[in-house]
């Protein structure tokens, strides 16, 4: 975790003009390692968008991994929204249109955050929360293609910026509504705050990641114990008593 860690007015808009010019290839090893932020543990898309958000319970460090348009675009493309092949066509939008699609994919993310918390901790969703998401569900519906097939899938491949936020409703459509989210964990990591669908075969995975926070925590332990060892063996030597003086003849 240590490379990687309000909702806003959903806003949409269908004639958002767009500049007509498009991302430039990356010089080879770039793209890796501009890409080396993004973490995809959660299992579905919808959820490793609710993870760009690092060490989510911890103030101090929280960060938000979606700080800039060019970061959404890398993380849709790692996370197989946008094709990679498609990557170097892909139209930009006019930097205002860019705010407002980055301000409506953090809105999505937050309001889910917020309706999957209140499904962990057994409680009803937020009703405008449930609002919000109703209303984002309903628009993927109405706007994505649906695969001729069953279950309903629905398929969304965005040719230009904007439209990384239908293909984002399309995921959070396939989350809340065809995934099995009696699956779905928090990641016990201090701090973390990470979620997750736990598809192990009997539903034990505690970590985001057994190298990360699982590791981080065998490491606390590890140290925890050995303090206890120490301070035991220095009780220990406190405790014994003297060895008694010979007495003199």
């Amino acid at each position: 975790m240590d490379t990687r860690k309000s909702p806003g007015a959903r806003s949409r808009s269908t004639t958002t003009p767009v500049v007509q010019t498009s991302v430039s290839p990356a010089p080879d090893g770039e793209y890796a390692a501009r890409d080396a932020w993004v973490s995809l543990i959660g299992g579905h898309p919808a959820l490793d968008l609710v993870n760009t958000v690092s060490w989510r319970l911890d103030p101090a460090r929280r960060t938000d991994r979606l700080a800039t348009h060019d970061d959404l675009i890398t993380w849709s493309t790692r996370a197989a929204l946008i094709e990679t092949a498609c990557y170097t066509g892909l139209s930009l939008p006019s930097p205002k249109s860019a705010e407002r699609t980055l301000t409506r994919v953090r809105a999505l993310r937050e309001n889910a955050y917020l309706a999957l918390c209140d499904h962990l901790a057994g409680r009803p969703v937020d009703a405008g929360v449930l609002d919000t998401l109703r209303a984002a569900l309903s628009s993927a519906l109405r706007g994505a293609p649906a695969a001729p097939a069953f279950p309903l899938r629905l398929a969304v491949r965005p040719t230009d910026a904007t439209q990384i936020p239908d293909a984002i409703e399309a995921s959070l459509f396939d989350l809340f509504v065809l995934q099995d989210l009696a699956r779905l964990r928090e990641c016990q990591g201090t701090g973390c705050g990470w979620l997750y669908l736990d598809r192990s075969r009997n539903r034990s995975r505690r970590w985001c990641s057994s190298t990360d926070c699982g590791n981080r925590h065998r490491v606390h332990q590890f140290a925890t114990r050995a303090r206890s060892s120490l301070d035991t063996a220095a009780s220990s030597a406190t405790d014994a008593p003297s060895p008694s003086r010979p007495v003199a003849p």
